[in-house]
């Protein structure tokens, strides 16, 4: 460097400073994203050591298994008897409400691409206040998940009909058609 001149060094002495300076912000953007992951990486250990630890738990497994036994036991596995089954059924609710007389019909099930479909019934009888109340709280104390859709009551006052649409989740077996 003995035949440059004093602007000559400065000129390098500045591109080396630059240098430098480019190079340590590229090191320290390098030691912050490989920060960045080594957390996400932590992060990620504990939360899969949280879920074995959730799912080896004999306690949540059970609660697993209860949950989908209510879920199975609140609808109707579709067979050929689950019709004549929720039609026996809500005629003795709908009996036991007081309600004489009663109608009950199947009507087209609703759904029926995937592994629930919902079957509803009409169920028609006189009306009554009484029991309509009655049959209603039969209906939500039931373990099936039974949906009022509509109820309509047309007529004369004394001469009055109700009409009660009601669905029930039909539930499909794996490979059942």
């Amino acid at each position: 460097m003995s035949g440059s001149t004093p602007r000559e060094r400065a000129g390098l002495a500045l591109l080396a400073a630059v240098a430098a300076v480019t190079a340590a912000f590229y090191a320290l953007e390098w030691a912050s994203a490989s920060g960045r992951e080594a957390a996400r990486a932590t992060q990620q250990a504990a939360e899969r050591a949280t879920l074995l630890s959730v799912f080896s738990n004999e306690e949540f497994r059970n609660r697993v298994a209860l949950g989908v036994g209510n879920a199975w036991r609140s609808g109707l596995a579709t067979d050929e008897l689950s019709g004549e089954e929720m039609l026996v059924e809500l005629e003795t609710y709908a009996q036991q409400a007081g309600f004489s007389d009663v109608q009950i019909t199947l009507l087209e099930p609703s759904g029926g691409e995937g592994r629930v479909t919902l079957q509803p019934v009409t169920i028609s009888a006189a009306f009554d206040w009484g029991s309509m109340i009655a049959l209603l709280e039969a209906l939500e104390s039931t373990e099936r998940s039974y949906a009022v859709q509509s109820i309509d009551v047309v007529g004369e006052e004394g001469a009055q009909q109700l009409t009660l649409v009601v669905a029930v989740p039909l539930l499909r077996e794996i490979g059942s058609p």
